[in-house]
């Protein structure tokens, strides 16, 4: 049976468009295995940096004198969705800052792949390289319980990690900053690096009533 040249055009279409979906499939390296990993990226902050942010922007917008910020106190974790079977959202957003972790998960960044290429793979195994979505800009801020110190931006995301073993010195050095989330008696424990990701979305409503939403503060420099 011939093929018309429009069944010929509808499969060349199908055929490009699998070849460009590219962002979900497994990110393949030779230097680590990696996993999946579906749950969500959170950007915690402390309600009184928000607060005092809030506050100094208002006085820009009254022609006083402000403070800029000058460092922010945020951090940046990734929250599993298998591990709100065991704890509630709230509690393990209060145990995020906490420095007692026996593994660490560490986001996408130039920097990152770089200083963990050179020193867990090496020339010989090629080095890591990974991919990170643009995340919708937001200026909501949630939080996971009225008495929380902290406040979040909350990030719905699936991709993959890669996991190293970091049982040296330079290997805990090539961490970062990081390193200062794991309980100080270990001696080796496993990091994870985001390598790719398959889906990504703001915040979204499956976190349900888990997840307050605590008050929207625009940057003061727009």
């Amino acid at each position: 049976m011939r093929l018309t040249i429009m069944s010929l055009l509808l499969l060349f279409l199908i055929h490009s468009y699998a070849a460009n979906a590219d962002t979900t499939k497994q990110v393949k390296t030779s230097c680590a295995d990696s996993s999946f990993f579906d749950g969500y990226y959170v950007v915690l902050y402390t309600k009184d940096e928000i607060n005092s942010l809030e506050k100094n922007r208002q006085r820009k917008l009254e022609g006083k004198s402000y403070q800029a910020p000058f460092e922010s106190s945020m951090l940046r974790f990734f929250v599993s969705k298998d591990s709100l079977a065991k704890k509630s959202f709230a509690s393990i957003i209060d145990d995020l800052p906490k420095k007692d972790k026996r593994e660490v998960f560490i986001e996408c960044t130039q920097d990152y792949a770089d200083a963990l290429g050179e020193e867990f793979c090496g020339k010989k195994n090629g080095m890591l390289k990974c991919s990170w979505p643009k995340l919708p800009s937001t200026d909501k801020y949630f939080t996971a319980s009225k008495q929380s110190r902290y406040c979040f931006k909350v990030y719905e995301i699936s991709g993959w990690f890669v996991k190293l073993r970091v049982d040296t010195e330079d290997k805990r050095d090539a961490i970062g900053k990081k390193i200062r989330y794991i309980d100080p008696q270990l001696k080796e424990f496993n990091a994870y690096f985001f390598v790719g990701y398959k889906t990504y979305s703001g915040y979204t409503t499956s976190l349900g009533e888990q997840v307050l939403f605590w008050k929207e503060v625009p940057p003061i420099f727009e």
